[in-house]
């Protein structure tokens, strides 16, 4: 699975009415950054992760870390506000809370995964040596290999087959985790 050793965390699981909201939640309800709510996860969430990276970021870097998030209906002026309280000199400045990690997430040791759909036959493969990714591109037995890094190429997968081509008996194979694609290395000659 591509989430294996992941600490997956939703707007559910940072608060909620039965047991206290979190900060970025009560923040964005007071300054009416919320309407039909259809948005309002993802906002959320965005701003979970921007404060998780440890540093009290200014009122224009909250703005520019939201240029990919969209809502129809309440603009973006309440919702900016409202996270802007967030930033150095806000009035919320230094509120986050961070959640905590399970212990068992502290210890996990990822494993190589293999996984087989009997009913069409598609295999799913998460390597992590550059070895491991080579032993089974050979032994595909005849299957299209479809490298993938994040589960992003399966969703498009659809979009760009030509007429005819079906995906069953397909290699899936995450490279996310190979570390040989982390970064390069040059030699003396710059090569």
């Amino acid at each position: 699975c591509a989430v294996d050793g992941c600490h997956i965390i939703t707007t559910q699981g940072l608060g909620c009415k039965d047991k206290g909201f979190h900060p970025i939640q009560s923040a964005i309800a007071a300054g009416n950054g919320s309407q039909c709510g259809f948005c309002t996860p993802g906002w959320v969430m965005n701003m979970y992760a921007l404060l998780e990276k440890g540093k009290t970021p200014s009122a224009e870097e909250i703005e520019k870390h939201f240029d990919g998030n969209l809502c129809r209906c309440t603009g973006y002026r309440p919702i900016l506000s409202s996270f802007g309280t967030f930033a150095k000199g806000g009035s919320r400045c230094g509120q986050h809370q961070s959640i905590r990690h399970p212990a068992g997430m502290l210890s996990h040791v990822s494993q190589p995964l293999h996984f087989v759909d009997e009913a069409t036959g598609e295999e799913w493969y998460r390597p992590l040596t550059l070895y491991q990714y080579m032993s089974v591109a050979s032994q595909t037995g005849g299957k299209t290999l479809r490298p993938m890094c994040a589960s992003t190429a399966d969703g498009i997968a659809k979009y760009v087959s030509k007429p005819g081509d079906t995906t069953t008996g397909m290699v899936y194979v995450d490279i996310s985790a190979l570390p040989e694609l982390y970064g390069m290395k040059m030699d003396s000659d710059g090569a």
